[in-house]
Parts: structure tokens; sequence; C-alpha cells
């Protein structure tokens, strides 16, 4: 490594940076922390309903039947036109996803934060409209019964921001979205990476979850899957499916705790509306993070960046 290469520099501190966002609770957890006693009396009051222990197997299903529909949809809404424009507002000129996987990693950085600040509101909206929801689950007789259709109807909505965002994402590190080898690393990038996956194969049978997905893009390619559709979900490999699980599993604890904290009543519309956006930045920080991997892989060789981050998470965990 040359420490005074401003690109090696950059790198090390995304180093720091994604070694942090391992080490402490993720948005959502910070904001349920923050929000402290009242959310805590809030839960053990909505306990009390028999429908509210529905909600982990309805966000569970939800996910499943969710999560390669909505894929495939972002897929084919996101034009290229809107990645290019993303870059001209900062200044920046690209006539395609090779021209984007040759700039700076600190450019791309911006890039994606920049789309983290468009799409706030759009988030803060839905929570406002879930947040009247949970009122009305909460106060109106009966009403209670109709929760797990207002979950399903919340983790569908998430699915679909974050198969869109984490495609965005894709774009703005030079993996076009619409190329079916490129569908494994939005799959993996949706979720918040943990130590396990920078222990290289010592932990391929627990949760590394980037040889699942290079598995899985090696699949596609020798099969030639060139289309992006439910129907290449269906035809896929073992390495796909174990892909789509592990997926699938992690994001089942994050979205049941997003449900958990804003369908419980007396929390308040604006409160809400706080959950969806820090649910967000969990899903915009997962997505970075992943193909932020990527490139340092790509600089550096996988093992350097493991040694290097699981170094810096051990730093991180002596200082407490």
């Amino acid at each position: 490594m040359n420490s005074s290469d401003p690109n090696e520099l950059y790198a090390r501190r995304v180093v720091a940076e994604m070694a942090l966002h391992i080490h402490e609770p993720n948005s959502l957890q910070r904001f349920f922390e923050r929000t402290g006693r009242p959310l805590e009396a809030a839960m053990r009051r909505a306990e009390s309903w028999p429908v509210f222990h529905k909600i982990p197997p309805t966000v569970e299903k939800g996910i499943a039947s969710a999560l390669q529909s909505t894929v495939t949809v972002a897929n084919k809404t996101i034009p290229f036109q809107s990645i290019q424009l993303a870059f001209l507002k900062k200044g920046v000129r690209v006539e395609s996803f090779e021209d984007i996987a040759e700039l700076p990693l600190e450019v791309r950085d911006e890039v994606a934060d920049s789309l983290l600040v468009r799409d706030s509101m759009l988030i803060g909206a839905e929570g406002v409209i879930m947040g009247l929801a949970a009122g009305i689950c909460a106060w109106a007789p009966g009403a209670q019964f109709i929760l797990p259709g207002v979950v399903a109807s919340d983790v569908y909505a998430s699915m679909t921001f974050l198969s869109r965002h984490s495609s965005l994402l894709a774009g703005v590190y030079g993996y076009s979205p619409t190329e079916a080898e490129n569908v494994t690393h939005v799959l993996a990038s949706m979720v918040p990476l943990t130590r396990d996956d920078f222990m290289g194969q010592k932990s391929e049978g627990r949760a590394n979850l980037q040889t699942v997905a290079e598995n899985a893009r090696l699949d596609l390619l020798s099969h030639s899957t060139r289309k992006v559709d439910v129907l290449m979900f269906s035809k896929s490999s073992k390495h796909m499916i174990k892909l789509i699980q592990q997926v699938s599993g992690r994001l089942k604890l994050i979205l049941t705790e997003k449900q958990l904290g804003m369908l419980v009543p007396f929390l308040g519309v604006a409160l809400n509306s706080g959950v969806n956006m820090a649910f967000q930045q969990v899903a915009h920080t997962a997505s970075r993070d992943y193909f932020r991997r990527l490139e340092l892989n790509a600089l550096w060789g996988e093992a350097e960046v493991n040694a290097t981050v699981l170094q810096a998470l051990d730093e991180l965990k002596a200082q407490g």
C-alpha cells in the first residue's frame, strides 16, 4: 500500500467506516435507543394483542414473496440516464458503466450519498401513512385484526424501496443493474455486512455472504443468463437459492424490528416517519459498504481487505 496516494488514504478511511458500521448499532437500533422508555412502555402494552405476535411470520412471508418481484421491477425501471444525471449534478460526465468504474471511489461515494438525500422525502411520507395506520389499529374497535395486512403492505413497500435503492447504487459503483450477473450483487448489498463476512473461507458455512453471492454470479454466467426476470430465480442454482435464503434471513431481523417499532401505538406520525428514515439509512449504508468492499478487493485483494477490516474491528472492541 502507498500511504501517500490519495486513493489509498481514502481507502483506509473507508475501511475505518466499514468497521465502525459493523461495530456500532445501526441507525434503526440507535433511533429506538433515543426514543427510550416511552417506546418500551408502548411495546409492552401492544404485546397484549394476540395479533401483535403475528408480525414476525408476516414479515418473513412478505420478504419471500416480494424479494424476487421487486428486484426485477427495480432493474426494469432504472435507466442509465438516471444514473448519468446523478453524476452530472456533481459535475462529472459519464457515458457508460465502464466510465463509472474508472472514477475514484470518493466520487462514487459522493454521488451515492446524494441519492440518499433525494429519496428521504419519499420514505418519510410512507412513514406518515404507516403512522396513521398504526393509530387506527390501536384505537378503532376490531381494527387490530387488520394489522397483518398493514404489515404486509409496508414490508412490500420497504422491499420496493430497498430493491430500487440497491439497484441504483449498483449503477453508481459501475455495475449495470440490468445485467443478470449483477443481480447477485444487488441482492447481497441489501443487508448490512457482519464480522463473519470478512472471515474468508473460514466462515463459508455460516455467513460468508460474498462467497455465496460470487458462486451464484458464476452460475448465472455459466448458464448464459442475461435477462433479469422472475424466471431467472425459479430456474436458479443452489447457490442463488442459498443467497436468497441468507438475504431473507438478515432482512427478517431488520424488517421485524422496523415493523414492531412503527406499529406500536402512541408513537405519533412524526416518530413513525423517523423509523422509516432510520431504515433508509440502514439500507443505504449496507448497500454502499457492499460495493465499496468490492472496490477495495480489486485494489488490495480480498485477503488484505479482510485482514485490515478485522484489525480495525479488534481495535474498536479494545476501545470499548
